[in-house]
C-alpha cells in the first residue's frame, strides 16, 4: 500500500475520496499505514469501498505514512503513560501525563511538549472533536 520508489514517493496532501485538502484529525490506521481525509464523512465512504480509494492513491504516486506509535511517556518528566492515563487536550491533541503537576505543565506550554513526543518519533493523539450538536448538559431525565 505505501510501497513505491524513493523517487516517485510522493506525500498525501489530498482525500482519495474528495480530492479536497486533508484534515490531521480525520485519519484511520489501516495495515501499517495512516490515511488522512477531509471529513468523517470521507471516511465512511472510504470503508464501503476501501480498494478503489487505495488504488487512487496508488496511481497518484501517493505514499502512505506509516502508523506512528501511540504516546509511551509524560513529555515533562519521562514517566511511562498509555491511554488509561491521566491527559489534557490542548492545541487539538490528548496529551497523556503521570499526574496533575505534568499535566499543568503541558496544559501552559503545550506546543513545546507535543515537539517533546515528536521528537522522540511518537505522535500525540489527536483530541476527540466534540459534536457540535450534543447539549453542554446532559438532557434532564423525564419520567
Amino acid at each position: 500500500m505505501g510501497g513505491l520508489d524513493a523517487e516517485s514517493a510522493r506525500p498525501q496532501t489530498r482525500c482519495p475520496v474528495s480530492n479536497k485538502a486533508i484534515g490531521k484529525h480525520f485519519h484511520i490506521d489501516r495495515d501499517g499505514y495512516r490515511i488522512y481525509f477531509c471529513s468523517s464523512a470521507c471516511i465512511d465512504k472510504f470503508k464501503k469501498n476501501p480498494q478503489q480509494y487505495l488504488d487512487t492513491l496508488k496511481k497518484q504516486g501517493v505514499t502512505l505514512a506509516k502508523t506512528p506509535p501511540p504516546q509511551s511517556f509524560c513529555p515533562p518528566c519521562g514517566m511511562k503513560v498509555d491511554r488509561t492515563s491521566k491527559y489534557v487536550d490542548v492545541n487539538g491533541y490528548r496529551l497523556y501525563s503521570c499526574g496533575d503537576y505534568c499535566s499543568k505543565k503541558m496544559k501552559d506550554d503545550p506546543d513545546k511538549y507535543i515537539q517533546m513526543i515528536r521528537d522522540k518519533h511518537q505522535e500525540p493523539e489527536p483530541a476527540p472533536i466534540p459534536d457540535k450538536h450534543a447539549p453542554d448538559t446532559p438532557a434532564p431525565n423525564r419520567k
